[in-house]
């Protein structure tokens, strides 16, 4: 099945978080999430909607100490605005999910590069629109993703992103059905309590959810942690 791109629309909510998360210089209290709507078409009177979302936090892709919060995020919503212009481009005409998605990422990174962003952000601009490319094609095939990537109906060719990896074939590496269940994994951020203990009076939410990575453990079964850590070696 091919797939064409008709319409791509942005809403923004601003959210505040439930614990600040300290990453690097970078804390984390409030974050815009940009909501991606796709309406897709297979060119033939059949079309569908597909949704993507993500937080915008500044310093995760950029690094540069002389941008200031306001202008990560900035720089976040405008890599999504070069992916929207990007695939709208590459999706005016229906083409296979594959060749849509490598033209479209390629123009993206080439349009962020002209606003001198990095590639990471240039590519995080690309991630929301493959995204909800992935879902609205996979309503309209009628299908969930697994059965997309199983039947191979995304056409993926591994080999014209990287030459290492011809010969490659991508629905062999997934089982023969899909995962039962998964397990969740915590990130503990610089400023995340460890302990029940470690948290003071004051800054209990007493909310109902656990707050300390102890909590987490006792509470929830949460056994798999993500651990941010400083380059400071002294500390």
């Amino acid at each position: 099945m091919k797939v064409g791109v008709s319409t791509i629309e942005f809403y923004v909510r601003n959210v505040r978080t439930r614990l600040p998360f300290k990453y690097g210089k970078a804390v984390l209290t409030s974050t815009p999430i940009l909501h991606v709507r796709m309406e897709v078409h297979d060119g033939e009177g059949h079309s569908s909607v597909g949704y993507s979302a993500d937080c915008l936090p500044p310093k995760w892709f950029d690094k540069d100490p002389e941008k200031d919060f306001k202008r990560n995020v900035e720089d976040l919503l405008l890599a999504a605005n070069c992916g929207m212009k990007s695939y709208l481009e590459v999706g005016k005409e229906p083409t296979f999910f594959f060749d849509l998605w490598l033209k479209g990422y390629s123009k993206t990174i080439e349009r962020s590069g002209t606003h001198l962003l990095n590639g990471l952000t240039g590519s995080f601009g690309s991630s929301l629109m493959e995204r909800a490319l992935l879902d609205g094609f996979s309503k309209l095939q009628g299908t969930h993703l697994f059965d997309s990537l199983k039947k191979r109906a995304l056409r993926i060719q591994p080999e014209r992103v990287h030459s290492r990896l011809n010969n490659w074939n991508f629905s062999d590496s997934l089982p023969e059905t899909p995962l039962g269940q998964i397990a969740v994994r915590q990130t503990v951020g610089l400023a995340d309590p460890i302990r029940d203990s470690d948290i003071p009076k004051e800054e209990a939410l007493n909310d109902g959810l656990s707050q300390s990575i102890e909590a987490w453990a006792r509470d929830f079964g949460i056994r798999y942690f993500k651990i941010k850590v400083t380059n400071d070696l002294s500390v």
